[in-house]
């Protein structure tokens, strides 16, 4: 069930509909300091209130749908990581546009240093419970989301522009990184059409076992 949490999480880039890649294509190359802050902060606004809209609607679909508590418990959770990784996903993305690696790297070294801790004091407590593995990740993306946010509090703390400008610039963003997202997701899809359907003729268990190898092997090629 840890493995089909991170399995179904790693699509949540796919509830911006494109979003950050337009930010990246069209971004991409400038100086920090010469976008524009107000249009930014405008986009932030939005884009909590869509994620948390979706992310809503998701668990309360979660919570109603005949499914098993196991199930549900991996949906509510996926639920609240989108939230969290498309928080994360707007601060990375202005970052990797503008040249700033270094913070991007710092941002990734926080995440995963503390997702790391969190699960060695899981394991000392002898915790093997996937749900304790679940609210660790959690808490570890609520630790890398906050610093993401952080690093441009400058935009954060901006006042926006108005919201007819921010959805406008949303549309452009959206409209040139569809298609980028689309190849995408169609690529990772070619691998968990697999992955479910392993699932659906050999149970969980398989599941777990083939994407833990999946990510074994992906992790020796890297």
């Amino acid at each position: 069930y840890f493995q089909r949490f991170l399995f179904v999480s790693s699509y949540s880039g796919a509830l911006t509909l494109g979003w950050f890649e337009g930010m990246h294509l069209r971004y991409g190359g400038s100086e920090y300091a010469d976008l524009d802050a107000s249009l930014l902060s405008a986009q932030l606004r939005l884009l909590i209130f869509s994620q948390l809209a979706v992310s809503i609607g998701i668990a309360g679909i979660a919570l109603a749908v005949p499914v098993s508590a196991d199930h549900s418990f991996v949906l509510v959770a996926c639920a609240m990581a989108s939230v969290l990784l498309n928080l994360r996903g707007l601060p990375v993305v202005l970052l990797q546009a503008t040249y700033r690696a270094r913070e991007f790297a710092r941002l990734v070294v926080v995440e995963r240093g503390a997702y790391v801790v969190l699960l060695i004091i899981a394991l000392m407590l002898s915790s093997r419970d996937y749900r304790v593995m679940v609210g660790c990740a959690l808490v570890a993306l609520l630790i890398g989301a906050g610093a993401a946010l952080r690093s441009i509090g400058d935009v954060v703390r901006h006042p926006p522009t108005r919201l007819s400008t921010g959805w406008r610039e949303v549309w452009l963003n959206v409209v040139a990184g569809l298609p980028l997202l689309i190849s995408n997701v169609a690529s990772m899809l070619m691998i968990g059409v697999m992955r479910l359907v392993i699932e659906r003729r050999w149970g969980i268990a398989a599941f777990g076992g083939v994407s833990l190898l999946l990510s074994l092997a992906g992790l020796a090629v890297a």
